[in-house]
């Protein structure tokens, strides 16, 4: 079928439903031929279809297959200079949910689209400040196997937002709150600390 997508893809596409089938196939092999062909049955009318098809695989996938879905996904998006995407701000949401995947390979991947897609596309800066914010106030996404993808995600979100502070917005108030939040826990931790340091001490007899 690969030969035949080469030379007559539009039959190939009409097994679309047949092919994402295979991904979920006992065979490496199999899985691996599936989603060769379905990056070359992309169109701009399918790859948002075709991209929310293959993040539920991603779930349930693990190790290297895993990261080749989400190779798979980053590229049928960003092919020929995205040639085939239509909507930068769904993209950009599609990458935080890949930010969030356990990993150790695909980090650089998702953080260098992040960059990449916030440089290009203006209309779409907002909506990137918004969305680095929260990741960088979820304190979840340091824990566990994700440390390592989510590291370099984190890297991309702070140079995004403090590259277009000017677009920080209503957002910035969550990050005062949560900075005065934790300097008024710290205080109090050091209150406790002087009080229990200034109680009398009973000795024993």
């Amino acid at each position: 079928m690969v030969q035949l997508m080469r030379s007559h893809p539009k039959t190939v596409v009409e097994h679309k439903e047949l092919v994402l089938g295979c991904l979920s196939d006992d065979d490496v092999t199999i899985r691996m031929r599936s989603l060769e062909l379905l990056t070359g049955m992309v169109t701009k009318r399918n790859l948002e279809e075709l991209v929310h098809k293959l993040l539920r695989f991603v779930l349930l996938a693990e190790g290297a297959y895993r990261d080749e879905l989400i190779n798979k996904i980053i590229y049928m998006c960003s092919r020929d200079k995205y040639a085939f995407l239509t909507d930068f701000a769904w993209y950009l949401s599609v990458l935080v949910d890949l930010a969030t995947v356990q990993g150790e390979h695909h980090g650089k991947l998702v953080a260098d689209q992040l960059m990449d897609v916030v440089v290009r596309v203006e209309p779409v800066r907002v909506y990137a400040v918004e969305n680095m914010i929260r990741l960088l106030l979820d304190d979840r996404l340091m824990l566990g196997q994700g440390q390592s993808t989510i590291a370099e995600v984190l890297y991309a979100s702070s140079w995004i937002v403090g590259e277009y502070s000017q677009f920080i917005g209503p957002v910035s108030k969550k990050v005062a709150a949560k900075a005065a939040k934790a300097a008024e826990e710290e205080d109090e931790e050091d209150e406790e600390e002087e009080d229990f340091d200034q109680k009398p001490k009973i000795k024993s007899v």
